[in-house]
C-alpha cells in the first residue's frame, strides 16, 4: 500500500501540474473549502457568487433567489440531473460569468432553489476542457478552442493510474467493480461522501449497518445512511485497499447506465484524483 503524501509532497505535485497547464493556455483557480464542499468565487454583474464544482450536475444553475435580486429574466421550465434525481428548474442567461479574469459570456443556465448560489456543472466543464486537481482543490480552465493538454506522461511518471471515463447522457461515469460485480459510478465532485447505491448492496449481498447519518435527496426528503465495509473494489484497473463508506439510494436513471455507486470528494482526494475532462480520464494513486 501506498504511504500516505505529506502536505509538501502534494503541493509539490500540484505546483508541476499547473505549470505543465499554464504552459498550454490554461487558467488556474484554487477553490475554497465550504461545508466540506469546493466551491470558486466568481462574479455575475459584479456580485460575488460562490459556485460549487459539480460533475455530478448536467448544467450549470443558479439560486432562484439571486436570479431574481438579479433582475434575470426565467424562461421556461428545464430538468437537471443529480445523483438523487431530476430537479424541475428554470432557464436564463447569463450576460457574463467572471473567474477571476477568466470570462464565459452567454452562459445559458438552470434556476432552482438549491442549497448552493450555483454550479458549475458538467455542461461547462467539459466546454472549457477543465482539469480538476481534487486533493489539491484546484481548477484549471481554457478557451474551448484551445488544445487537449498532455498530461499523461507527466502523471504517470508520477506513479498515477490512468482510468478511462464514460461520458454518456450528459453524466460521466468511472467503471468499478465491487464484489465481482462489474458496474459504473457516477463522478460527482458534488458530493462530499461516496456512497454504494442501497438496492446494488442489496442484489450483491453486501451487509449494511445503519448509521444516524442522513442525506438529502433532490425533492428535499432526507433518506438513511447504512455504512458498508468493501473487501474488494477497484476503478478501472486502480485497486483500493479494504473501503469504508455509506450506502443509500441513489436515484435510477431514465436512461442507462445506473449507477451502482457515487464517487464522491471523500475518495477522490484520499487517491489524489486529477480529473482530465479534455481527455476524458481520472488519474488516482
Amino acid at each position: 500500500m501506498q504511504e500516505s503524501m505529506s502536505e509538501k509532497e502534494i503541493l509539490t505535485e500540484s505546483n508541476a501540474l499547473l505549470h505543465l497547464l499554464q504552459k498550454e493556455g490554461y487558467k488556474s483557480y484554487a477553490a475554497k473549502i465550504k461545508r466540506n464542499h469546493y466551491v470558486l468565487p466568481a462574479l455575475i454583474e459584479d456580485q460575488k457568487v460562490d459556485f460549487l464544482i459539480d460533475t455530478g450536475c448536467t448544467h450549470c444553475t443558479i439560486d432562484e433567489g439571486l436570479a431574481k435580486d438579479l433582475g434575470l429574466q426565467l424562461q421556461e421550465s428545464g430538468h437537471i440531473k443529480t445523483m438523487f434525481g431530476e430537479m424541475e428548474a428554470h432557464s436564463t442567461t447569463l450576460a457574463k460569468l467572471d473567474l477571476g479574469g477568466f470570462l464565459i459570456k452567454h452562459l445559458p443556465v438552470h434556476v432552482n432553489d438549491g442549497p448552493t448560489q450555483g454550479t458549475l456543472g458538467l455542461d461547462l466543464l467539459v466546454y472549457c476542457h477543465a482539469v480538476f486537481d481534487a486533493r489539491a482543490g484546484v481548477l484549471h480552465v481554457q478557451p474551448p478552442q484551445g488544445a487537449q493538454p498532455s498530461i499523461d506522461s507527466h502523471l504517470l511518471s508520477q506513479g498515477y493510474t490512468r482510468v478511462a471515463l464514460v461520458f454518456r447522457n450528459n453524466a460521466l461515469f468511472v467503471p468499478v467493480k465491487i464484489a465481482g460485480r462489474e458496474v459504473v459510478a457516477l463522478l460527482d465532485t458534488g458530493c462530499n461522501l461516496s456512497l454504494l447505491d442501497k438496492d446494488f448492496s442489496n442484489l450483491a449481498k453486501i451487509r449494511q449497518i445503519r448509521t444516524r447519518s442522513r442525506v438529502e435527496d433532490a425533492d428535499g426528503n432526507t433518506q438513511s445512511v447504512y455504512k458498508v465495509e468493501l473487501d474488494s473494489i477497484s476503478l478501472g484497473s486502480f485497486s483500493l485497499p479494504k473501503t469504508l463508506m455509506g450506502s443509500s439510494s441513489v436515484a435510477k436513471r431514465s436512461s442507462e447506465p445506473h449507477p451502482a455507486m457515487v464517487l464522491g470528494l471523500d475518495l477522490l482526494t484520499l487517491h489524489h484524483a486529477i480529473i482530465d475532462l479534455a481527455n476524458g480520464a481520472i488519474y488516482l494513486k
